[in-house]
C-alpha cells in the first residue's frame, strides 16, 4: 500500500509504503519510521547530542516553581472539593444498574466539534454517527 505524501514527491522521493518520516532540520536525507525498529538498540554518543542541541529551550517547566500564594491557593480548593457531592460515596447498587439501563442502546454523535450521546433514531441534524 503507497501513502501520498506531497513533501516527499516534490522531492522525488517514493515513500515506498512508508506513512510516517523522520524528517532532521539540518540535511534532505529521509528516514523511513518503522514501529519497534529502535527496540533493543542505543543511541551512540554524537546521536544523544544531536537530540540534545535539537530540544534546547523546549522545556518551558523545567527548574521553575510555583509561587507560595499560588501552592496556597491549590492546597485550598483541594481540602474544599465544593464541586464534588460524591467524594467519598459510592453509588447503591440499585443505581448502579438503573444508570447501566438508561446508558444501553445509546450511541456517540459529534457535529465536528463536539460529542454527545444519544439514541440512534434521535441524532440531530448536522450530527454524524460517532466520536471526534
Amino acid at each position: 500500500m503507497t501513502i501520498y505524501c506531497p513533501l516527499a514527491e516534490a522531492l522525488g522521493i517514493d515513500p515506498g509504503g512508508v506513512s510516517i518520516l523522520d524528517i532532521s532540520d539540518n540535511s534532505d536525507e529521509f528516514t523511513p519510521y518503522v514501529p519497534g525498529a529502535f527496540s533493543g538498540k542505543k543511541h551512540t554518543e554524537e546521536t544523544k547530542q544531536r537530540i540534545s542541541n535539537s530540544t534546547k529551550g523546549m522545556k518551558k517547566w523545567l527548574g521553575k516553581k510555583h509561587k507560595p500564594e499560588t501552592i496556597q491557593k491549590i492546597k485550598e480548593r483541594a481540602l474544599l472539593r465544593e464541586n464534588n457531592n460524591m467524594l467519598g460515596k459510592n453509588h447503591s447498587i440499585k443505581s448502579r444498574k438503573l444508570m447501566s439501563q438508561k446508558g444501553k442502546g445509546k450511541v456517540f454523535a459529534n457535529n465536528g466539534i463536539k460529542n454527545i450521546k444519544c439514541y440512534p433514531h434521535e441524532i440531530p441534524d448536522g450530527y454524524s454517527r460517532g466520536r471526534l
